[in-house]
């Protein structure tokens, strides 16, 4: 089996050149560039790809090492140069899109036209994007840019609970509050994407209780935006979803202008 070492690839895509790129695609995921009009949009799916391609390419080459006995994910940041390490050619052999006929929302990697036992998780927002291939446990990703909300935009996407985790954090850490609910947002979403359902959308994210668990000034100094975002930070989370509750790791970097989550969900109880 190819072994992967849980490396999240993170590539920024507002100067990507896009026909430079799209030679990396098969023709069947040109067709699906080429449909979407939203160019930030179109940015942040070929980034993806190419994110997930070259990390296949990478564990292929003998560059994955072994997790260890703990989950010790790794972040590495992608550029157009990195691309380069290998030939345009052997992109075109590594093809990534929603498998045919099926409710699984993940994307499918398949390798000269045969699909591959791997996970593989994308997330873009603007001018960012990340993919992580693994083995064994799945690990979903969320990526955003913290912003302002409304507060009926709080109230209806938050339990009570995680708000007055969120208000504990930004009294006893002087943290920003619209960085400590986006990292919310990111793990209720990666929680979301981990039911691997076609039917899954946003609109289940108030569904979904999260309860990070991690020491305070461990999680605020990745939070506070002076931080350059290259170190990541392993915490555990509870999930309360339907009356059950699940537990998973996350690994959460932050840097001025994104937040990113990596969640390994375990069985439920």
């Amino acid at each position: 089996m190819l072994q992967h070492s849980d490396v999240i690839g993170v590539m920024a895509t507002r100067h990507l050149n896009e026909q430079g790129c799209v030679d990396l695609l098969t023709s069947n995921e040109r067709l699906r560039w080429e449909a979407i009009r939203n160019e930030e949009r179109r940015k942040g799916w070929l980034g993806g790809r190419l994110a997930a391609k070259y990390q296949f390419l990478a564990a292929l080459g003998g560059g994955a090492t072994d997790a260890g006995f703990s989950w010790r994910p790794r972040l590495c940041s992608l550029d157009a140069a990195l691309l380069e390490d290998f030939p345009r050619w052997a992109y075109r052999e590594i093809e990534v899109l929603p498998p045919p006929c099926t409710r699984v929302g993940a994307p499918q990697l398949s390798w000269i036209g045969c699909p591959q036992s791997v996970c593989v998780s994308l997330s873009h927002t603007a001018g960012l994007t990340c993919a992580c291939l693994t083995d064994a446990v799945p690990v979903w990703l969320d990526v955003e840019i913290p912003r302002r909300r409304d507060p009926a935009f709080y109230r209806g996407n938050f339990s009570r609970s995680e708000r007055r985790w969120a208000e504990t954090l930004r009294r006893s850490e002087s943290v920003d509050p619209d960085r400590v609910y986006t990292l919310l947002w990111c793990l209720k979403e990666a929680a979301l994407k981990s039911r691997r359902s076609a039917e899954v959308n946003v609109l289940q994210v108030p569904l979904i209780e999260i309860q990070p668990i991690c020491h305070a000034s461990a999680l605020s100094g990745i939070l506070r935006p002076g931080q350059p975002g290259t170190a990541l930070l392993n915490a555990q989370v509870k999930i309360r979803h339907a009356g059950r509750i699940g537990t998973a790791e996350a690994a959460i970097a932050a840097s001025a202008q994104a937040i990113l989550v990596a969640l390994r969900v375990q069985e439920e109880d």
